[in-house]
């Protein structure tokens, strides 16, 4: 979904690991925040299941409120770490996703 959104989008990868069914490792994705057109550097940690080779689970990590301060304006870094804003970006992101996931694949 980024991937297809962003503009001016790089990313990069480092520290994997594999224990038993379970692999983690860090990424840094870079891109223009399609809303507001400011450059974000999102900083994540992922951990996945795999299964028969096979990713069968992914989850990312990240400081929601570093994140907010350069996309969101103003109001991200003055009200990025309250839940109430957190919450307000975590359904957009809901939304969008969902939106994304009914979308014809190619």
């Amino acid at each position: 979904m980024l991937i297809s959104r962003a503009t001016e989008f790089s990313l990069t990868f480092s520290d994997i690991q594999t224990v038993g069914q379970t692999a983690t490792a860090k990424w840094v994705a870079t891109y223009r925040f399609t809303q507001t057109g400011r450059k974000v550097v999102n900083r994540i940690n992922a951990r996945f299941a795999i299964r028969d080779g096979l990713i069968v689970e992914h989850y990312d990590s990240f400081d929601l409120w570093t994140w907010s301060r350069p996309s969101a304006r103003i109001q991200g870094w003055l009200l990025g770490w309250s839940s109430l804003v957190q919450n307000k970006i975590r359904a957009q992101a809901s939304k969008g996703l969902r939106a994304y996931r009914q979308q014809p694949k190619k």
